[in-house]
């Protein structure tokens, strides 16, 4: 990842570097967003920050990703992805971090990094559909702490 890798989330920059950082990625998606279509301008402008990404389905040449995504102030929401893509994503549900996108050779990079520390990256040529479904906080944090026992920060908030 280019913006937001190791050194970001762990802390181990400077907050101005940090402050760089995001203002740099804004600009590289502010530049994006005028050559990209409406589906893959809605996925670029979704904070994955904290999002659950759930167990995932190839089927032909279309990747099926569903994720949890939100907050307390903001609701939260099942997001269903439907990617043209024939690769394989190998990431196992968990908590994702932090998210990039990237635009190159008429591809997009979707890069993320999981709790575990592990980074991953699906590459697709385009979005086919984005769904979005309102869910309880309750149905969000019942995922959360059921769902991925071999996530760290699961594991801290999982009740005794």
């Amino acid at each position: 990842m280019l913006y937001f890798d190791l050194d970001w989330i762990k802390g181990n920059i400077k907050d101005s570097e940090y402050a760089l950082r995001q203002r740099r990625y804004e600009a590289y998606l502010a530049g994006l967003h005028k050559n990209m279509h409406t589906l893959e301008r809605i996925f670029a402008g979704i904070s994955f920050n904290d999002a659950l990404l759930l167990p995932k389905k190839q089927i032909n040449e279309k990747l099926h990703l569903k994720f949890y995504i939100g907050d307390l102030q903001n609701g939260y929401y099942e997001l269903k992805c439907v990617m043209s893509s024939d690769q394989r994503c190998d990431a196992a549900p968990g908590e994702i971090i932090t998210s990039e996108i990237f635009y190159e050779n008429g591809n997009y990079r979707f890069s993320f990094i999981l709790t575990c520390l592990k980074e991953y990256t699906v590459n697709f040529s385009r979005i086919d559909s984005l769904k979005f479904n309102a869910i309880s906080q309750k149905k969000y944090h019942f995922e959360h702490k059921g769902a991925f026992p071999c996530c760290v920060a699961c594991t801290l908030r999982r009740p005794a």
